[in-house]
Formats: structure tokens, sequence, C-alpha cells
């Protein structure tokens, strides 16, 4: 299991008694690395440009998908992000639906762990 720090609902790091705290299973650490990268612009992260899902073009990536890429296009997308997680084997349910006037996806997903244990995500992306 990897072993990452807790963030809080805000998305900072969680501190208790001036001590960062940790991920403790498998399924909190799966969905905090499965929100995170949903919501990483791929190249915007200068220490992995390869990181997150190409919504929109940057200097370190020329491909833009959002407002050009179908529903299909971009669920196919996010979906193989999650599982590119490093320990989620299997997406069991996936629903979204995507508003292009307001550049929001809404989804919600169940995924398998390599546990045999699930999370369930329900997020809202701006993009």
């Amino acid at each position: 299991m990897s072993v990452d720090y807790l963030l809080g609902d805000d998305g900072d790091i969680v501190i208790v008694n001036g001590s960062p705290q940790y991920t403790s299973t498998i399924e909190q650490s799966s969905k905090q690395q499965a929100i995170i990268s949903l919501n990483t612009y791929k190249g915007e992260w200068d220490f992995n440009t390869l990181a997150g899902i190409p919504w929109i073009k940057n200097e370190n990536n020329n491909i833009s998908v959002l407002g050009k890429g179908t529903k299909d296009l971009l669920d196919s997308l996010v979906q193989q992000d999650i599982l590119d997680r490093e320990n989620i084997v299997k997406i069991i349910e996936y629903n979204s639906v995507l508003d292009n006037s307001t550049r929001v996806l809404s989804l919600s997903f169940i995924a398998e762990t390599n546990e045999g244990s699930t999370i369930t995500i329900n997020d809202v992306l701006s993009i």
C-alpha cells in the first residue's frame, strides 16, 4: 500500500498537534489519488508533466479535449485515469454528466481495489 499525506476536504494536508497525518487504508489512499489526478490538468505539474487529463492546452501539453472532444472521449480519458491509479483494478459502476455551457463534468463511480474492497467517488470537475 502506498502511504500518502492525508488531505482534508479543503485539499490541505491534515495536521494534528503539529504532525502531518497519513492515509491509513488502501481505500483512503486510492480515493485521494483518483480525486487529485482527475483535478489535474495534464502538463500543469512540473514534476510530472504527463500526470492528469489533457483538459486544456498549456506549455507542456499540446492537446485540449475540452470543448472539442465528445462525451465518450472524456469518459474514456477519465476512466483510464481512474484505472491508472496504483491500487485500482476495476471500475464497477461509472456515470457522468457533462454541461458544456458551464464546463462542469459531474461524475460518480465505484471502483474495486486490489484488495477487493471498493471506493465510491462523487465529484464535480470544473474543467
